[in-house]
């Protein structure tokens, strides 16, 4: 997965919606006061358009923003442990548990949650050492 750091200004739906829509089976967009950021799978899209989505805001963001100031930032090479099952709000402790385990083993995590449930992110270079890190806590791991 690709994590992008947009300006608040950019109108991310309006300028990828028709991209991401067709183009990936897992997008996120997250916008505050603050900062917009948008998660793309990249297993499902090819580089060439995780490419033109960069392309793309590049252009935006050096159109729209004063001076180019903000710049367009982009972490790469993320992937996603997805929590099975759809996750009731009243649970307490699972999201803890998880990220704790990794904690313990020194591995950042980014987090993305959707209304069923949630998505731990690690770098693709540390994905084995989590996966095993989460079983060896008892964690059942499914491909």
């Amino acid at each position: 997965m690709w994590v992008y750091r947009i300006p608040t200004e950019i109108k991310v739906l309006k300028e990828l919606s028709s991209l991401l829509e067709t183009e990936t089976s897992f997008y996120s967009v997250t916008k505050t006061s603050e900062e917009q950021s948008v998660i793309v799978c990249d297993e499902d899209l090819s580089l060439s358009g995780l490419r033109k989505i960069e392309s793309k805001l590049s252009n935006i963001i050096s159109n729209k923003t004063e001076s180019g100031s903000e710049a367009l930032k982009i972490e790469k090479h993320w992937v996603a442990f997805k929590v099975d099952g759809v996750l009731d709000f009243g649970l307490v402790g699972i999201l803890a548990n998880l990220s704790g385990v990794l904690a313990d083993a020194k591995i950042p995590i980014f987090v993305v949650s959707t209304y069923d449930t949630d998505y731990i992110l690690v770098k693709k270079d540390r994905f084995e050492e989590a996966k095993a890190s989460l079983i060896n806590s008892g964690c059942k791991i499914s491909s």
